[in-house]
């Protein structure tokens, strides 16, 4: 027998009997039983740089990832920035691209936009600038401008 409503005023734990909650369908495919939310710390390849609201979710095997990135301490590095620190290490076959929105750095002049990008298998992301008919080129440290460099993210990645 299916339950089709419920009237509950407190939260459901299914945990402590094993149960799962089926969404769409019968299978197990279809159960609701991997959700989380927390925060992330990240790090950089080159200095130090501070992270603020940096918050994630993960349903099943996708991670939500956001916040801003600002007071990069190393801006003279020709390495590209990494940021490292993601809370859960990217799938084996699929890579993610993000979104940003940025202030202070300083891309080449037939580029114009920023993207993050999460490769296979890491718990870390590169970005990259791109341009209209424009290989995609990795950002490096010395392409911050200032010390108020800022870069706001929004990235979701899959996981296994």
């Amino acid at each position: 027998m299916a339950i089709t409503r419920l009237n509950y005023t407190t939260d459901i734990d299914l945990g402590t009997n094993s149960l799962s909650l089926l969404l769409g369908g019968t299978t197990s495919a279809n159960a609701l039983d991997d959700y989380e939310e927390g925060t992330w710390t990240p790090t950089v390849n080159e200095g130090t740089v501070s992270g603020t609201n940096t918050k994630y979710t993960k349903v099943g095997r996708k991670v939500f990832i956001q916040g801003y990135l600002d007071t990069f301490s190393d801006r003279t590095s020709t390495n590209p920035i990494v940021v490292s620190g993601l809370p859960f290490t990217s799938s084996n076959t699929q890579a993610s691209p993000g979104s940003t929105m940025y202030r202070y750095i300083d891309q080449p002049t037939s580029y114009y936009q920023i993207s993050p990008f999460v490769s296979n298998n890491v718990s870390s992301f590169v970005f990259y600038t791109v341009g209209d008919n424009q290989n995609w080129t990795q950002v490096s440290h010395d392409e911050l401008t200032s010390g108020n460099s800022r870069i706001y993210i929004s990235l979701t990645y899959t996981v296994d």
